[in-house]
């Protein structure tokens, strides 16, 4: 038996390896085809304050600013700071992971690190904002009672200015963490109930008062939200900045840029017709994405089950399974708005993973414990238990799960799906290997 065990240890180190070095390859090849100007990923960049203030300009002013006083090449510091920021992000979790002997190979799939490279979201400034959200985490663990609050709201509201986003998985925590810091600053072992309730409002209060400059920013990116106007400013801004890749010409500004007149209504007309009018192989998006959300959940709540040996370190398993269970229900509750509002559901699932993992592997597991609601510990418990009736967590299932879960980015579509999971990557970067060796 313990032979066989081997074995499949051995097998899943041969496909951990193979799927990462697929994903490499994907990376790479994406990198040198190069990626057009008037695309979603470089137009998200190019979002400026030539039109007037609007949301998600504070980097496109950055560079186009540094453009014109020392000539950079804007393109190219696009790829380079998100190639070292996704870099960084990875050292981030798997030195994480490892220090609290949890399993690498989870990192990879789609729903976590793999995501950014499956998608082709990894030059966005999801990771990039992510990479400031472990500043701010770390920032307010500070007891210093002046300088960290201002560094946290500085950091917040940059990001904001970037994409406003970042507010909604980074208030809900950051509010709790001061609201708990407060609320033991005035705990009274032996208040009654009134007092016990002024306590709260008093620790409430100052929780709003040191986060108000970063909720003010956040109400003003909401109602600078900009408009047609804006948008061709914006994009006619970049007219003679240089970029290796074109597509189309000046006077339409596309993609990311054209997006931001879209209204609160035109996103919640693509969510209804996306998550109930679109069916695809007879299964309605809304249920497949509720059954894709559940399958993800299930296995980041059995991780401690996945825990093979790779790269010659084996998981000692030594944290809070639970803990990591509230913390998933309550970053896609903090989360759900964007769901509802936008239809970006690969990167929601990604931001909803990695903002928890985050927030797990900065914050000290006893202050987690004292600042998650309890309503939320005990709804995570039920979730997790009805759905490990219906799916058996056992090791093999779980893996299983995880090395089959594939999604699209926004339309429901079985064949993408498919074609998204770690079986078919793996396979297809076989078949590349395979296919250059016959070409030879």
């Amino acid at each position: 038996m313990q032979h066989i065990s081997l074995k499949k240890e051995h097998g899943v180190g041969v496909f951990f390896v193979l799927f990462t070095a697929g994903l490499l390859y994907r990376l790479i090849v994406k990198l040198l085809e190069g990626y057009p100007k008037e695309g979603w990923n470089i137009t998200e960049f190019l979002i400026n304050y030539e039109g007037g203030f609007v949301r998600r300009g504070i980097l496109g002013e950055l560079l186009l600013t540094l453009y014109q006083y020392f000539q950079i090449d804007v393109y190219w510091t696009i790829i380079l700071v998100c190639l070292i920021a996704y870099v960084l992000f990875v050292a981030f979790f798997v030195n994480g992971f490892l220090k609290k002997g949890m399993p690498l190979f989870v990192l990879p799939f789609i729903f976590f690190l793999g995501g950014p490279i499956i998608h082709d979201f990894f030059i966005r400034k999801d990771i990039l904002l992510a990479l400031l959200f472990i500043l701010m985490l770390r920032f307010s663990l500070k007891k210093q009672p002046f300088i960290y609050p201002v560094l946290v709201n500085l950091l917040l509201i940059f990001s904001m200015l970037a994409h406003e986003t970042v507010a909604f998985y980074a208030f809900p925590v950051l509010g709790l963490i001061y609201l708990h810091r407060y609320k033991y600053l005035f705990n009274d072992h032996g208040a009654n109930d009134n007092r016990s309730l002024w306590r709260d409002i008093k620790s409430g209060l100052i929780t709003c008062l040191i986060l108000l400059p970063a909720i003010a920013v956040f109400f003003s990116v909401i109602y600078f939200h900009g408009d047609d106007r804006i948008a061709l400013s914006i994009w006619n801004s970049w007219e003679s900045v240089p970029f290796p890749v074109h597509e189309s010409r000046f006077d339409i500004p596309p993609a990311a840029i054209d997006a931001l007149s879209w209204t609160l209504e035109t996103g919640k007309s693509l969510t209804i017709y996306y998550l109930l009018k679109v069916r695809n192989i007879g299964v309605m998006g809304g249920i497949a994405w509720i059954v894709i959300l559940a399958a993800v959940y299930v296995v980041m709540t059995n991780i401690h089950k996945m825990n093979f040996t790779l790269l010659g370190r084996k998981p000692t398993m030594m944290f809070n399974v639970s803990l990591l269970s509230s913390l998933l229900f309550m970053q896609f509750i903090a989360l759900l708005p964007l769901f509802v509002i936008a239809t970006d559901y690969g990167r929601w699932i990604f931001l909803w993973v990695i903002s928890s993992c985050i927030i797990f592997l900065v914050v000290p597991e006893k202050e987690l414990s004292a600042i998650i609601p309890k309503w939320i510990t005990s709804a995570s418990a039920l979730i997790s238990r009805f759905l490990n009736v219906l799916v058996t967590s056992s090791r093999g299932v779980t893996t299983l799960i995880c090395i089959m879960i594939g999604f699209p980015y926004y339309k429901w579509n079985f064949l993408e799906s498919a074609a998204t999971n770690a079986f078919v990557t793996v396979l297809e970067f076989i078949s590349t290997i395979a296919m250059g060796i016959v070409d030879k």
